[in-house]
């Protein structure tokens, strides 16, 4: 759930989403990652080409024609 975005309805059609993601460079501690079976935060392991891609695939898996997608990285 931590990778689920925040999902906004739009009146004329399509939807803003929120993804939220957090580095350990921010000061969030490894151990507030979510889990399986642990609820937490959608931490990405650096900043890296791996971790763009781990956010594009996040945004391409759930995006529709007409969706704003913005990616929160704290």
């Amino acid at each position: 759930e931590a990778a689920a975005p925040a999902v906004i309805e739009l009146a004329g059609g399509g939807r803003v989403l929120v993804f939220g993601f957090a580095l350990g460079t921010s000061g969030v501690p490894a151990s507030w990652a979510a889990g399986a079976y642990k609820p937490g935060i959608n931490l990405l392991a650096d900043v890296s080409a791996r971790s763009l891609a781990q956010i594009a695939r996040s945004v391409q898996a759930i995006r529709q024609p007409g969706d704003l997608a913005v990616a929160s990285i704290h």
